[in-house]
Formats: C-alpha cells, structure tokens, sequence
C-alpha cells in the first residue's frame, strides 16, 4: 500500500489505556495512517458513526461497554470495516481466549498484547489490504470490459 493511500486510510484505535493507545497511535501514524482514539467504547462508537473510518482497533476489557459488545455494535452499523481485536485476557481468562470470542462476534482479525509494532503494521497492512481486495472484486466489470468476453 503506497504512502498516499496510506493517508487516506483513517483508522480509530479503541483503548482505555492511554499508554497504550499512544504507542498504537505513534506506530501507525509514523507509518502514514490518521489515527484518532476513543478511551471507552461509548465514545469509539460515537466517532464511528461520524467518521468514515477504514478500520477499527478494539481492546475486549474496559470499564462500561467492554469491547466484545463494541465489536458486535461496530458489526452492525457497518460489517465491511475491518476490527482488530487487541486483549491481555481477563481474570481466568487468557488473551487467547478473550480473542477467540471477540473473533466469534465479528473480530476480523487479533493481537495479543504485548503489542510489537511490527506485527502491528503487519496486521493492520494486512486486513486493509483483504478489505480493499474484496472491494475490488465486489465491483461489476465495465460495459468495455463486458462487451470483450471471449477476447484473449
């Protein structure tokens, strides 16, 4: 994906822990996307529906609204944006597991935290480029094109 495309590409990064959240935001940034941030699920599902955003990154455990039921919201109001999942786990549960459920309700892909930014990039890179693939594929052929059927 070349750096103009990259620019064009706004992603939301949904996570209560501001450090947190400003590594993903530097890393992506330094890598040519627009970033904004939400701190709670309530907010990140204001922002998506204001905002035309490319792709989502959801943490699964923040207070109010937890991010399985975010993801499932997100899915609703708009299934072709690629989430991200992102988990440590939760009490018994390991990030694993937290991410196989969120995967469940809708989660196009996951990272376990800790977070390194180049499997970031690779993630993000890669379900942005699965996203605008099937875009692609999903168009209908041109009437030039159409009309050349059986011409090799």
């Amino acid at each position: 994906m070349g750096a103009t495309l990259k620019s064009r590409q706004r992603i939301l990064v949904v996570e209560d822990d501001e450090s947190m959240a400003e590594f993903i935001s530097t890393v992506l940034v330094h890598d040519g996307y627009r970033v904004a941030s939400a701190h709670t699920v309530e907010v990140g599902l204001i922002d998506f529906r204001n905002v035309a955003y490319n792709l989502v990154i959801m943490d699964l455990f923040m207070d109010g609204m937890g991010g399985i039921e975010g993801i499932s919201r997100l899915v609703e109001m708009n299934k072709k944006v690629p989430i991200i999942a992102i988990s440590a786990g939760y009490k018994n549960m390991t990030p694993n597991e937290a991410l196989a459920a969120a995967k469940k309700v809708g989660a196009t892909a996951v990272l376990p935290k800790p977070i390194e930014a180049k499997a970031l990039i690779e993630i993000v890179t890669g379900a942005l480029d699965k996203k605008n693939s099937a875009a692609k594929s999903s168009r209908r052929p041109g009437r030039f094109i159409q009309n050349m059927r059986g011409i090799y």
